[in-house]
């Protein structure tokens, strides 16, 4: 989270950029290594065990997310809504004017 990658750089395939890093302009990362720090530097080798267990990539993050959209614009921040709900007090949204979830 946060890790910021400047114009030109890539990362390859099953690489790795640590949170809060930066990988400077041009700057590569080859394929299944892990990089951090600002500037990013190479820290190691991925191994094939968390190549294999990885498995969240942008498209399972999508699907996550629409698994989980109603949770999160319908339920109420904090847990005040159950005593409000347990008084009669309606709480939370109105499902018929939020906009439907779209994938990208």
């Amino acid at each position: 989270m946060g890790a910021q990658l400047c114009e030109g750089s890539y990362m390859e395939q099953k690489s790795v950029l640590a949170a809060g890093s930066l990988l400077e302009a041009y700057q590569r990362i080859p394929a299944g290594q892990v990089w951090g720090g600002v500037p990013a530097k190479f820290i190691r080798e991925r191994t094939e065990e968390e190549v294999l267990l990885q498995g969240w990539d942008a498209a399972s993050y999508i699907e996550l997310g629409a698994e989980h959209f109603q949770e999160v614009l319908y339920l109420p921040y904090g847990t005040a809504f159950i005593e409000a709900e347990k008084q009669g007090v309606k709480v939370g949204y109105d499902s018929t004017h939020v906009p439907p979830f779209e994938t990208y």
